[in-house]
């Protein structure tokens, strides 16, 4: 299936695309839309033939292996499936929240154990991933003393602790918390000023505790699934700016219809 993707005019100006054949980096642009969130699609060329360049002739394999050859995509098999990976995909999309997980496999590479794909349209490494300091939400706390070396330095490097030292609550919602909320859509901005309003309004034991759940869930939308258990106090809704925008859509529309039946209205 086909999605709505952004396509930016300096893919016009990359002299390693324009040195390709004028299908192939046609059939490149395309393959933006039918790439999941994640840039991944599966690697069937006369699929992806008949969907990008069905009234074209020629050789879609041939143009996959000369993107791959030229370093905009890579061509790999995991866990039994054929895979195509876009790369740098996340760079330039931001898929809406609301769009499917990944259903492909990532590549794995030889050191690195095969995970589930739960990254939501990010170069982040996702909640749960090898690569991810955002442990499993199976223990009692967000910090595990099981969690390796290395996961232990990202800690101490985004917080500024020691590896030694307990991080508390405040130091789990922002460095984990922030992540999260930016792998699914948002601007860091936005997630600081979220997360700070949750814990201003329901303390930080409680937020840290909602952000383990969520993961746990394995919410797609996990600014919304938080609204959600931490309302706002006073028991007021969130306010969720695309169903207010498509609200005010559909009363403008309605409104047009109701000013042509007027017009149309016999005399």
């Amino acid at each position: 299936m086909a999605r709505s993707r952004n396509i930016k005019p300096s893919i016009m100006d990359n002299e390693d695309l324009a040195a390709l054949p004028a299908l192939t980096r046609l059939l490149f642009i395309y393959m933006w839309m039918l790439a999941d969130r994640e840039g991944r699609l599966e690697d069937r060329p006369s699929r992806i033939k008949k969907q990008a360049l069905g009234y074209d002739d020629g050789s879609a394999d041939e143009m996959l292996n000369e993107l791959a050859k030229a370093g905009f995509i890579e061509r790999y098999e995991s866990q039994g499936a054929k895979v195509i990976q876009i790369l740098a995909f996340n760079k330039h999309q931001t898929p809406h929240i609301r769009e499917s997980a990944s259903e492909l496999p990532c590549k794995v590479s030889s050191t690195t154990k095969a995970v589930p794909s739960t990254n939501l349209g990010s170069a982040e490494p996702s909640p749960g991933s090898p690569d991810s300091p955002f442990p499993l939400p199976d223990t009692p706390s967000l910090i595990p003393d099981s969690l390796n070396s290395e996961a232990n330095a990202s800690v101490a490097k985004a917080t500024g602790k020691k590896t030694s030292e307990p991080m508390n609550d405040k130091d789990k919602i922002f460095t984990y918390g922030v992540p999260m909320l930016v792998n699914a859509g948002s601007t860091d901005k936005a997630a600081r000023s979220f997360l700070a309003g949750l814990a201003k309004g329901h303390g930080d034991a409680s937020v840290v505790q909602a952000l383990r759940d969520c993961i746990k869930a394995k919410a797609i939308d996990p600014l919304t699934w938080l609204a959600g258990v931490l309302p706002p106090k006073g028991g007021s809704q969130p306010i969720n700016k695309q169903v207010a925008l498509e609200k005010r859509n559909r009363a403008v529309a309605d409104q047009w219809l109701r000013d042509q039946e007027t017009q149309d209205a016999p005399v």
